[in-house]
């Protein structure tokens, strides 16, 4: 009767531990529930099979699969081929960067823009034309805080307009403001 008990216990203990790396995120669904049942069988198999021939023939080499094929591993593994990538990537990330700032190249805004009636009287207000507006779209500078809000820089002024896509249509802004600053 002991050692019933005592496999019982192993059994109960092994399922807990089950449930507690699930709970943990340590082991994957499908092979929380196929342990558990692996576990839960032998449970029954033991007893329903209380006579002395059954433990006199039992096999102790049948044992759960190790708690190391059911766990996840800690950290993904990455093959050398995404490694590749990765600096393919940077490197070519680094390259358009020189080159922009070497050749003062980069893409150009696509898009056309509509003025609002508040932006066209901002754009009297501070003696901009629609060329202005058009320049600021085309080849300003998204602001780092607020990518509605483009900012075009000459030597002597600055143009900065507010734009907001417009519903319905794609490639399509509206200018909502637009101000001048020198």
């Amino acid at each position: 009767m002991d050692k019933i008990k005592g496999l019982l216990t192993e059994k109960a203990l092994a399922i807990r531990e089950a449930v507690e790396d699930y709970e943990e995120g340590q082991i994957y669904p499908a092979n929380y529930i196929t342990k558990v049942k692996i576990l839960s069988d032998e449970m029954i198999d033991l007893l329903q099979n209380w006579d002395y021939d059954y433990w006199k023939n039992l096999d102790r080499d049948k044992k759960i699969p190790k708690p190391s094929i059911f766990k996840k591993p800690d950290a993904p593994t990455v093959t050398e081929e995404k490694k590749d990538n990765w600096f393919k990537d940077e490197v070519n990330n680094w390259a358009q960067g020189f080159k922009a700032q070497i050749w003062n190249t980069k893409e150009l805004r696509q898009g056309e823009i509509r003025l609002t009636e508040t932006a066209t009287k901002r754009m009297n207000e501070h003696n901009l034309k629609a060329e202005d507006i058009q320049d600021a779209f085309v080849h300003g500078e998204a602001s780092k805080d607020d990518p509605n809000l483009i900012i075009r820089t000459f030597p002597n002024r600055q143009i900065f307009i507010r734009v907001k896509p417009a519903e319905l249509q794609d490639n399509v802004y509206l200018v909502v403001t637009c101000w001048k600053v020198g």
